[in-house]
């Protein structure tokens, strides 16, 4: 996939009549929906505000202040946010995903379903915890496609959404392990979700 150039996409001159409404997420200026608050995707994304501002400087999107607020223009952060969502890659006629270091995913696709909204992510940690395996272990799951994430830079992320999806999944196609020691809490986990 290729990055975006900063330079290409400027931001608007806002003039000085438009008053900066603010949303929830979205400063109103002018066009509704156009520009999101920067210290609300870091909260949403869980990513300190070096790492926004590294991934800006590399291209992944287009950052910029307004006053003294950072501001990303929405469209730019979608299409970050399509280009690093991967999943299982089960029909050979999917691309196969690049990650962010630029390594093909054979085993990997991206998710079709794309972003119009800001996605609360959490560590893979957290999931792991919950499932009462190892975050290395999770990791592996996670870069064969058992569970859909994302990558921000080299962190891997995942949505609640996402997650009680690929237990669901994972529940119906009674996926096995071929270690029996933490399997029980998989299939407890599972088991809840179901009731």
């Amino acid at each position: 996939m290729e990055r975006l150039d900063p330079e290409s996409i400027a931001f608007k001159k806002i003039f000085e009549d438009v008053k900066i409404e603010e949303g929830a997420e979205y400063y109103s200026l002018g066009k509704p929906k156009t520009f999101l608050k920067g210290e609300v995707v870091q909260e949403k994304l869980g990513i300190k505000e070096k790492t926004l501002t590294i991934l800006a400087e590399s291209g992944e999107f287009a950052l910029g202040r307004v006053g003294g607020s950072k501001v990303i223009i929405a469209e730019t952060l979608f299409d970050f946010l399509d280009r690093y969502h991967f999943t299982k890659r089960e029909n050979p006629e999917d691309p196969p995903a690049i990650d962010p270091r630029g390594r093909i995913r054979k085993n990997l696709t991206y998710v079709k379903k794309k972003h119009t909204e800001v996605p609360t992510l959490r560590p893979i940690k957290d999931f792991a915890k919950d499932l009462g395996v190892e975050e290395r272990t999770f990791q592996r799951h996670c870069e064969i496609g058992t569970f859909p994430h994302y990558r921000i830079g080299s962190l891997y992320k995942m949505s609640e959404e996402d997650y009680t999806e690929a237990l669901m999944k994972i529940a119906l196609t009674g996926m096995k392990s071929n270690r029996g020691g933490k399997q029980k809490n998989l299939e407890g986990r599972i088991r809840c979700m179901i009731k």
